[in-house]
């Protein structure tokens, strides 16, 4: 069996490989709900990073993006943090 860099590195068209995977993992997701979340995040994340006009500003778009949801969940935290310490 094929890792997914495998699938996607040996693949004639990585980028429809990897649509093929993500609609794999979305079938796994048994609540519907959830589902539709995940799939509107990823087509939200691909519209980002399809506006990149090469691989290096794809790559800086993507850990931009880390970046940014790691500070916002970095801000939640701090602020449920202070919160618990004023009680």
């Amino acid at each position: 069996m094929n890792t997914i860099y495998e699938r996607i590195i040996n693949a004639d068209d990585p980028d429809s490989e990897i649509e093929s995977i993500m609609e794999e993992f979305f079938k796994t997701i048994k609540d519907e709900d959830r589902r539709q979340r995940m799939r509107a995040r990823h087509w939200r994340i691909q519209q980002e990073l399809n506006k990149a006009k090469d691989p290096t500003q794809r790559y800086n778009k993507m850990v931009e993006m880390f970046w940014k949801g790691f500070m916002d969940f970095k801000s939640i935290m701090d602020e449920a943090s202070g919160k618990l310490k004023d009680e």
